[in-house]
């Protein structure tokens, strides 16, 4: 998308980009169309890698939370109990079922939200 900048009268001191069609637009209309565009790339995302996107950051925030509590799981570790189902040698049942009770409880919260 090829832009040529050009100013307005010195006394306004705005800039105007004029489109392939000859059109003038501002620099916030610029913006904005950029911003849409973006926008347009963005929605062409498969919804498949959305949900794999916010599954990790569901899972790192349930990691987080409870490290912040004291627990010893690593991120993998928590990975590994809630889409594995795997247990971990020498962590207690407490942490499991943190790990497992947290990331169910923000499943619940998200359920919650999409259900308004």
């Amino acid at each position: 998308m090829s832009h040529t900048i050009h100013s307005q009268a010195r006394t306004t001191n705005r800039s105007h980009v004029t489109t392939r069609d000859g059109n003038a637009m501002t620099a916030l209309e610029t913006l904005l169309h950029n911003i849409d565009a973006l926008k347009a790339q963005l929605d062409q995302i498969p919804p498949l890698q959305h949900s794999a996107i916010l599954q990790a950051l569901d899972i790192e925030y349930t990691y987080e939370s409870n490290r912040i509590e004291g627990s010893t799981l690593t991120l993998r570790e928590t990975d590994l109990i809630i889409n594995k189902g795997l247990t971990v040698g020498g962590k207690s049942m407490r942490e499991h079922l943190e790990a497992i009770n947290h990331y169910e409880a923000v499943l619940f919260l998200q359920e919650l939200d999409s259900a308004r």
